[in-house]
């Protein structure tokens, strides 16, 4: 049982900053974590789908995933710090009710996504 919630929690996090990123390159204006975590799924299976056609699936392709993830983590911090920050609020709000502030009303998180202001 250990190993499925530790697996869980390695495969979120791989896919929400390849998600992130991925919707960043798109230039999305708002997003869910949700969404993050879906597009992560896609890009990642699309990822495996292309480069299973030229090399092995291995370590190889798992090491470059790795990288992409950390790469993409380290541009978006910014947006992934926003997204923790959303997900605290609605966290206290799903453990405390009589301390909601108002703010977990809004789905989504406003983030700048402009490839240019990133350099």
């Amino acid at each position: 049982m250990l190993s499925v919630i530790l697996s869980w929690i390695y495969i979120l996090l791989i896919c929400v900053p390849i998600g992130l990123g991925t919707l960043c390159l798109l230039e999305h204006k708002a997003f869910s974590l949700s969404s993050c975590i879906m597009t992560g799924i896609v890009a990642i299976t699309v990822y495996a789908e292309f480069a299973s056609i030229f090399v092995k699936i291995g370590c190889f392709t798992h090491m470059a995933l790795l990288l992409a993830a950390l790469v993409s983590g380290y541009i978006n911090r910014k947006e992934i710090r926003l997204l923790w920050r959303r997900i605290q609020s609605q966290m206290a709000a799903w453990l405390f009710p009589a301390h909601d502030d108002r703010i977990t009303g809004n789905m989504y998180v406003p983030v700048r996504v402009s490839w240019t202001d990133r350099f």
